[in-house]
């Protein structure tokens, strides 16, 4: 029943449904520890918790998004794939190695799961010497992914 009401506080102050039904529970619980008992709330307590944390951890499976990095010499190459294979905008960044000064070129991305894995595939094929980073993506906002007027 209190769905409705953590939609409306989501979207006003941008906290994540599960952590706004846990606090909202526990206001119940609070409420409730006069008429279950201290032990009852103990369990309440710890069953909202993780329903929460499911919760959060579910929806998030949703619109999971990996940030990649690719350090290689073939940056020309891997862009094309991503641009053309995986239908993703790629941003190639220049650089220069910390130890040995040699310049390189970086390409960061955002990918779904899927992609990441085909990426994968391809520059353990086409560029075994690359160097790949790959980091989940809590939130990702523009073109191909969810508008900005989404908020």
């Amino acid at each position: 029943g209190t769905d409705i009401l953590v939609v409306a506080l989501r979207k006003r102050y941008g906290m994540e449904v599960g952590r706004f039904t846990f606090y909202i529970n526990l206001v119940i619980l609070g409420v409730s520890v006069f008429i279950v008992g201290l032990e009852g709330a103990i369990y309440g307590l710890v069953s909202i918790f993780v329903n929460g944390l499911v919760l959060d951890n579910v929806l998030r499976s949703f619109d999971r998004r990996r940030q990649v990095f690719v350090i290689s010499n073939r940056p020309k190459d891997i862009a094309d794939f991503i641009i053309r294979e995986l239908h993703r905008g790629v941003t190639i960044l220049h650089g220069e190695g910390g130890f040995t000064h040699e310049k390189r070129s970086a390409l960061l991305c955002v990918l779904t799961p899927r992609q990441t894995m085909d990426l994968k595939r391809f520059l353990s094929v086409n560029d075994p010497k690359a160097f790949m980073i790959v980091s989940d993506a809590s939130e990702v906002l523009g073109r191909g992914f969810k508008s900005w007027t989404a908020l």
